[in-house]
């Protein structure tokens, strides 16, 4: 289990700062309530469930086919945390822009959102290929690692709905540091990931 802490580390991160879920829970929290938010969690976490076992068969494939892709999949896996973590450092220095413009909360716009997550979709690759490949390439490794991913997005995604504006707004006011403390938590995990 010791070797699955990594990226339980690397899934809380990416799975508890903003992203596109994350400021639509934020919305739906604030203006709907838990009870207005589970349809669109119900959408949004089965997508994810699905997004995140293509993505772990897509790198079993790859990593038999070609064993020699799986090492540049971990160095190029780290390399987008490390983008990721200078983004959230320098993120702490920008305005914060509304999130009003999302105007549903429907099982439909869950699956729709994860469908286009950018996000989810880099941080299913980059988990398979840094993380799990590594420990294993069986399906049930894949699995495990689907589930854990969806759990932790999960939990994070009720902390934004049950915090609504006030999680917003403590991180609006320590942006700054909240920014800095989870680049370097990535950064963390990149140099665990290829070392």
């Amino acid at each position: 289990m010791k070797a699955w802490y990594p990226l339980i580390v690397y899934l809380c991160v990416q799975c508890i700062t903003p992203g596109p879920n994350n400021f639509t829970c934020l919305y739906l929290g604030a203006k709907y309530g838990v009870k207005g938010a589970v349809p669109y969690l119900i959408g949004s976490k089965t997508a994810l469930f699905v997004k995140a076992i293509l993505c772990g068969a897509f790198n079993i494939v790859l990593a038999n086919s070609l064993p020699s892709a799986a090492k540049w999949l971990t160095w190029i896996g780290a390399g987008y945390m490390i983008y990721l973590a200078v983004i959230m450092m320098i993120s702490g220095w920008k305005k914060t822009g509304s999130t009003d413009k999302f105007s549903g909360g429907t099982v439909r716009d869950g699956i729709s959102l994860q469908i286009f997550n950018g996000k989810s979709w880099i941080v299913a690759l980059s988990m398979f290929a840094v993380y799990v490949m590594p420990i294993s390439k069986s399906f049930a490794a894949v699995l495990f690692a689907s589930l854990l991913f969806v759990a932790i997005a999960l939990i994070s995604s009720l902390i934004w709905i049950f915090s609504a504006y006030s999680l917003h707004g403590l991180i609006e006011k320590y942006k700054k540091p909240f920014g800095i403390i989870m680049g370097l938590t990535l950064i963390w995990c990149a140099v665990k990931a290829v070392l």
